[in-house]
């Protein structure tokens, strides 16, 4: 009787396991970091009330409506403030934003909603006064 040489079948198992997929399950964080939500930047950063600005981050929704913004009082908590209207959803890396109008000047957070979870820009937004 031949004795299988325990090497080889070493390498077989290794060279089968490469083949295979991996799945959701067997990346467990990977799933999660691709899911997550997150406001990186607003662009400009400061504008007057009416005016569109352009929301950067990650996990937007590409439908507009499915996007819920809202522009808070710096200090506040998230979505306590105006709601604002999302305009274009081009991908989920930008959204673009009507601010709300007649928001008294001053610092904001802007406050995100999309795919069931929520996230603010930690830098604040500047609302510059009319005239």
């Amino acid at each position: 009787m031949k004795t299988q040489n325990p090497l080889l079948l070493i390498l077989f198992a290794c060279w089968l396991n490469a083949c295979l997929e991996p799945t959701p399950a067997a990346m467990p964080y990977a799933a999660e970091r691709e899911a997550s939500l997150a406001v990186y930047g607003v662009h400009p950063n400061s504008a007057k009330c009416g005016t569109d600005v352009i929301l950067y981050g990650e996990n937007f929704e590409m439908l507009p409506s499915a996007n819920f913004v809202t522009f808070d009082p710096w200090g506040l908590e998230p979505h306590t403030g105006r709601i604002a209207k999302v305009t274009h959803a081009p991908h989920s890396g930008m959204v673009r934003v009507t601010i709300p109008k007649d928001l008294p000047a001053g610092n904001y957070a802007i406050s995100v909603t999309a795919r069931g979870q929520s996230q603010r820009c930690t830098i604040p937004f500047t609302i510059k006064a009319d005239g």
